[in-house]
Order: structure tokens, then sequence, then C-alpha cells
């Protein structure tokens, strides 16, 4: 089980507790991007960034660096829009995670789409070069990972070969124990240990091409060898993803998932 639990502080914070969870989100995105053989990242024609500015948003938020609160007016389409704000300024050792909260230090009292556009503005290329090698030379200094040659690709990115392909393996099986499992069906469901598996499947469904396939199709087609399975998990995926596009008040880990995934989703519409 995972064992990734979630401790509601009050309405506009919560804390993590977490034992053995040694990587941060946007390193375990990166992990379920990077292909098994090739160890290379996946071709998108949706910029990668906004998923990795998602996933880091949420991550402070799980680790109360960042808190959401209502903002002062609000009429009846933003009905249930949040604005974030910084509880915690003390710099992390994480350098993604510290430039993303830098940015919200900068800009406060933005909802979260409004931040994913702030962070996502620039020229393309240069935005998808450094994240994506911001966030690989972080698990390169973690052993996961190591550089191929000193040259990268032609946008400047980049190649790695596995050391420990444990690691995705790991994420992709506690992804796919979620997947498996229709959460408005299952009714000892428990969120508590899913929340970050929920995390990066949302951001995932947000990847959907206009032509072909989509990162959860591929994610599930991996995963899952028939097609009757491989049909029963997207329906169950689709059904997290508008699990969590309702509103519910009385559970504080469901408002934060709300929030997150209303959130991602202004982000990737905007963009």
């Amino acid at each position: 089980m995972n064992e990734s639990l979630l401790q509601c502080n009050n309405e506009n914070t919560w804390t993590e507790v977490v034992q053995d969870r040694k990587l941060t989100l946007p390193e375990e995105f990166f992990l379920l991007l990077l292909d098994e053989q090739k160890c290379k990242i996946t071709s998108s024609s949706i910029p990668l960034f906004i998923g990795f500015f998602g996933v880091a948003i949420a991550d402070l938020l799980l680790k109360g660096k960042i808190g959401i609160e209502r903002p002062k007016k609000t009429t009846f389409s933003n009905l249930y829009s949040v604005n974030l704000n910084v509880l915690d300024q003390r710099p992390m050792e994480d350098p993604f995670l510290n430039f993303v909260l830098e940015k919200i230090k900068a800009k406060p009292n933005r909802s979260i789409g409004e931040t994913l556009n702030r962070l996502s503005r620039g020229f393309y290329f240069a935005n998808e070069k450094r994240v994506l090698n911001m966030v690989g030379q972080q698990l390169v200094m973690k052993g996961i990972i190591s550089r191929v040659s000193p040259k990268n690709n032609m946008f400047g990115i980049k190649s790695y070969h596995w050391n420990r392909m444990e690691e995705k393996l790991n994420i992709e099986k506690r992804c796919a124990d979620l997947a498996i499992i229709n959460i408005r069906e299952n009714q000892v469901f428990e969120v508590e240990h899913y929340i970050r598996e929920v995390i990066l499947l949302l951001t995932m469904k947000n990847y959907n091409w206009l032509i072909g396939g989509s990162l959860v199709k591929s994610f599930i087609k991996r995963n899952y060898s028939t097609k009757m399975e491989q049909k029963l998990v997207y329906e169950n995926v689709k059904n997290t993803q508008h699990h969590y596009e309702t509103f519910k008040l009385s559970d504080p880990i469901h408002k934060l998932l709300f929030w997150i995934s209303h959130g991602l989703r202004e982000g990737f519409d905007s963009n």
C-alpha cells in the first residue's frame, strides 16, 4: 500500500506525511515520461513544462510550503476558485521546487491557473529545456539516471540512461494500482493513500493529442496487456477525473484535489 498520507491542518493548509518517498512529484512525473528501453522523454505536442509546473504547485501544497485562500470577490462562475499564498518561505534542497516557490512569492494571491500561466510565459523551447534539464539533473544527482554524453539533442534537452529503472517501475505500479479502481463504485477506497497518484494521473489526462493517443493511454497500454483491461482502466481514469471535478465541501482532501484538478485544467486550456 502507498504510505503517503495527508493531514488537514485547517481549511487552507495540508501536510503530507510520507514514509519512504524520496522523490518529488515533478521527479516522479519525469520518470513516468521516460521510455523504459531508451530512457528518452516522451515527445508531446502540448508543452510538458505545464505539467511539471502543475505537479510542483501540488507538491508545495502537500509540503505545506504554500496554502490556498478564497479570493475576497467571487462571482457565480468562479465560486470555487482559490488563490495561492506562501506559508513557509524557507528554501528547500530541491532546486525546481525552489524555483516555483520563488515565482509564487514574487506574485502571490493568484489562482493555480494564473500561476501556471505566469510560470509558462516565455519562449516554448527555452521553457521546455530549462524545466526538463533541471528536473533531470536532480534525478542524476540521486543516481536514478545518468547523462549519456555532454551533448544535448537539437532542442538542448539532455539524454540519459538508466541506473535504477526500478524507481520508474515502482511509480508505474502505484499509478496502475490506482487506475484499476473505479473510485465511484468502490465503497472502501481511501484516497489518502493515493493522493500523489491521483495528481499524476490527472496531469497525464490533460495530455491528449488531436491525432493519435495521449500520455494516459500510453501509460495504460504499457501497464495492461488486453484491450478489455485497457478500456476498463481508461474509463476508471475518466471517472477519477470527473469525480474530482465535482466540489465536495465536507471532505478536505477532495477539496484540495478539486482545486488542483481545476487549476491544471485552467492552465492547460489557456496555453
